[in-house]
């Protein structure tokens, strides 16, 4: 029989190799079916599908001894098992008992009574009313009535809504202005079966996954981004992704050609879209949605305009969104569905993100495995698939960064014309960034020696182009400052030129605000690279691993940039860190101008997600300060599979809330 070098038969070497790592995908995958339980919470894999009426509550009326208030309503779909109802306490603890009954309009008969108790009833919160399945409800009309024996003092406060498919509630048979804020609860098989097989659909990708990689390479990075990057895109519900849904205004007005954002006759920034482009970023779209509001997202843009308010993106450069807008122009000329539209301008980002953070891995003599790790942070790929400026971004960070710093240690090696190329790519996009905060890293230019560029007018021709590129987009991103002059206000009173003056008023006080805020959120953002709004803690603590994780690879890094002494290594690294940190310090300085109220002592709205485009250089600045020998076999093999834990558990934590 053959043997390789390493004793292992040449037939089970691969088995060999992945055995432990199979053994933990089943054991990784126990725990999350017994967390997440996604084969149902009832017997029979059953499913609550919820049919929820518009968010802005209103008062409808008081359910006191004196009160019944009607509801009459029609069966959206088979199986009604349930119905939600929102109540609010007006801040007391109310006495008494709510009687709430459902009756069958078409037959006259009760299908349930139900008696709560209105001390426990919650404030401004959903109530739930469970009852005896009703295979037959769809289409079928009942009324839901509330009485009561409170007094008009003591007495719980029922909600309303505005909503397109339900008739004004009746309060003693007195038609109210809005109907009931209600939830219908269903059952369906059909979808339980797409969620059950979903789930499966994953986890067996996790273990083809584990049979591809072969370690932190650009091989395996193609692999487990597209896989994931695809996963995210289609699973996480649009616009889930914190700021999308303007991220997705800008994209859509760029794909319509018009490129800046408009100001109407009353000085509100936005732009004309199309009259049904409203419901399709004001209601979460998820895999329920898909399935029982189907006509609403098959349906296309209307040719018929409108004005909309959307100023949070104004001063973004149209670069920043280009991928997702290439994305949804390509939908449009073919006239897709909405579904598709969205879904195509995802893809079209994640496809731009993956092309760069491929080329930076597969650019790097060196540190292959960081970069690796820091395109492969479960933030980053969930960022990758959604319409989020932030995916350009770092995949040009990355790429520039991996270049420069190549150059910079192979001096010998002649730079090659596309690579001057995706270096001036990434100048623009790097110099598009809002307040320009991330312009610091072209400074790594500086680190390639001259005679990479095969002769001085070649080196002088690439600084010139690179330094006209930034100044053009620079200018330009102080122009959309100045343009659409929008003041936050969103978290109290935020005003620019009035923190301006408070800080030049108050100096040390100010500087120590900064300072503070600069301290709190770096050590609190390094060590969070979670991004699920999700409950379950288990899988929010996971991702906290990863910034760990990523440290770790890097200082055990074996093949590291050479230096002739210590005292230049030093230095380096202190080049390095000093860039992260003026870049850092700016952004704290930007979102304590512009999201921060006036005086305040804290500085808000600064995310980890702002450190990504930096962590490679913020990692190998750190690693040249110190080095760890390890005797661990096959290392760069072991975090490509920690790499899939990471983003198997983001995936959890998202269909968790694609089926919720």
């Amino acid at each position: 029989m053959l043997h390789r070098k390493d004793g292992v038969h040449s037939g089970e070497g691969i088995w060999y190799r992945k055995r432990g790592g199979v053994l933990v995908l089943i054991l990784f995958w126990a725990v999350m079916f017994l967390i997440c339980r996604p084969f149902g919470k009832d017997t029979g894999f059953q499913q609550e599908i919820k049919s929820y009426c518009s968010q802005e509550m209103t008062v409808t009326g008081n359910a006191d001894q004196n009160t019944v208030i009607e509801q009459e309503f029609t069966g959206k779909y088979s199986n009604l098992k349930g119905i939600d109802f929102t109540s609010a306490t007006s801040g007391r603890v109310n006495e008494g008992k709510l009687k709430v009954t459902l009756t069958d309009l078409d037959s006259g008969k009760q299908v349930c009574t139900e008696e709560l108790d209105v001390a426990e009833m919650p404030d401004c919160n959903w109530v739930s009313v469970q009852f005896p399945e009703i295979p037959d409800s769809k289409g079928k009309h009942y009324q839901l009535s509330f009485s009561s024996d409170s007094k008009e003092d003591s007495c719980i406060i029922l909600m309303g809504a505005e909503s397109k498919t339900l008739e004004p509630a009746k309060v003693n048979n007195v038609l109210a202005e809005q109907p009931l804020r209600l939830s219908m609860k269903y059952h369906d098989t059909h979808y339980t079966w797409v969620r059950l097989l979903v789930w499966l659909l994953v986890c067996i990708l996790s273990f083809v996954m584990l049979f591809l990689i072969d370690g932190a390479n650009e091989r395996s990075f193609l692999v487990l981004a597209i896989t994931f990057g695809v996963l995210f895109a289609c699973f996480t519900p649009f616009p889930y992704v914190l700021d999308e849904s303007a991220h997705f205004f800008r994209s859509y007005l760029i794909a319509n050609g018009n490129f800046v954002d408009d100001i109407n006759e009353n000085g509100q920034i936005g732009g004309e879209v199309s009259v049904n482009y409203d419901d399709t970023v004001c209601e979460l779209l998820n895999i329920d949605r898909v399935l029982y509001d189907h006509d609403n997202w098959m349906a296309r843009y209307s040719k018929e305009k409108e004005f909309f308010v959307n100023p949070y993106m104004s001063s973004y450069n149209p670069i920043n969104h280009l991928p997702g807008a290439v994305g949804l122009k390509i939908a449009m000329l073919l006239h897709l569905p909405i579904l598709y539209c969205i879904l195509l301008g995802r893809l079209a980002t994640l496809a731009t993100f993956v092309t760069l953070a491929y080329l930076a891995i597969r650019k790097a003599k060196y540190y292959k495995r960081l970069f690796f790790m820091v395109a492969m942070v479960p933030m980053t790929m969930y960022l990758a698939g959604s319409f989020s400026a932030d995916p350009l971004l770092i995949s040009s960070a990355m790429l520039f960064t991996s270049i420069c710093l190549k150059y910079r240690f192979e001096p010998d090696q002649t730079i090659c014309r596309h690579e001057l190329i995706l270096m001036l790519l990434s100048v623009s996009v790097l110099s598009a960034s809002k307040y320009l905060i991330y312009v610091p890293v072209l400074l790594l230019f500086f680190m390639i020696p001259k005679r990479c560029f095969r002769g001085r007018k070649k080196y002088l021709f690439e600084l010139i182009a690179a330094v006209v590129i930034m100044a053009v987009f620079a200018l330009s991103a102080i122009w959309l400052l100045k343009q659409f002059s929008y003041v936050e206000d969103r978290n109290g009173h935020v005003s620019v030129s009035e923190q301006i003056h408070f800080l030049l008023s108050n100096k040390l006080v100010g500087l120590g605000y900064l300072a503070k805020g600069f301290f709190d959120t770096l050590f609190r953002n390094l060590g969070c690279m979670n991004f699920q709004n999700i409950e379950i803690e288990v899988l929010r603590q996971f991702d906290i691993i990863a910034f760990a994780v990523m440290g770790f690879g890097t200082i055990c890094e074996e093949k590291k940039y050479a230096f002739s002494n210590d005292r230049e290594r030093y230095i380096f690294s202190a080049k390095m860190l000093c860039m992260v940190c003026i870049i850092y310090a700016m952004t704290v300085g930007a979102l304590y101008l512009g999201f921060t109220p006036v005086g305040s002592n804290y500085v808000d709205g600064v995310q980890a997600r702002y450190l990504l485009p930096v962590m490679p250089i913020f990692l190998i600045g750190l690693s040249g300060l110190c080095t760890v020998k390890h005797e661990i076999q096959r290392l760069d093999e072991k975090i490509a599979f920690f790499s899939i834990l990471a983003c198997l558990n983001g995936i959890c934590g998202i269909l968790l809330i694609a089926f919720a």
